[in-house]
């Protein structure tokens, strides 16, 4: 399915929807904190790629990103309380009872590695805040170079 958003979907809206619901919240001003988590995720983002895709590979950073979050340098299949927080931050694992995350990690990011290795990256990346991100790019690529 393509991405592109297709003007028959938009047809189907109901007027008062758009008017009432989409259009005031796409006025609104965003936050700062937003802003610039939006600008780092892009910015931190591209040199991650390049580092990794020039000197390393993508799975050496999945790995990397968990060791990050593990408070560790060598991969575990466990996850710390750490690491269990920054994973409370996205909207589907809010949830997630400590041992169900435990599951998703090891499933998700051990045994099917090479499946959407640039989602995963995206996603564990996303989860981190603007200071979070200088950190391991100071930890993981300057300091190692």
């Amino acid at each position: 399915m393509d991405n592109v958003l297709r003007i028959e979907y938009l047809k189907k809206i109901p007027y008062d929807l758009i008017i009432n619901n989409i259009l005031p919240y796409s006025y609104q001003p965003k936050s700062f904190e937003l802003l610039s988590d939006i600008r780092s995720f892009v910015s931190d983002y591209s040199l991650l790629l390049s580092v990794y895709s020039y000197d390393l590979n993508f799975d050496i950073l999945i790995y990397d990103i968990i060791c990050f979050y593990n408070r560790s340098r060598l991969p575990t299949y466990n996850i710390n309380n750490w690491f269990r927080y920054a994973l409370m931050r996205s909207f589907k694992l809010k949830k997630y009872t400590f041992e169900r995350m435990n599951r998703f990690i090891f499933n998700s990011f051990y045994t099917i590695i090479v499946d959407d290795r640039t989602r995963k990256i995206r996603f564990l990346w996303g989860l981190l805040t603007p200071s979070e991100r200088t950190e391991f790019i100071n930890e993981y690529i300057l300091d190692d170079e």
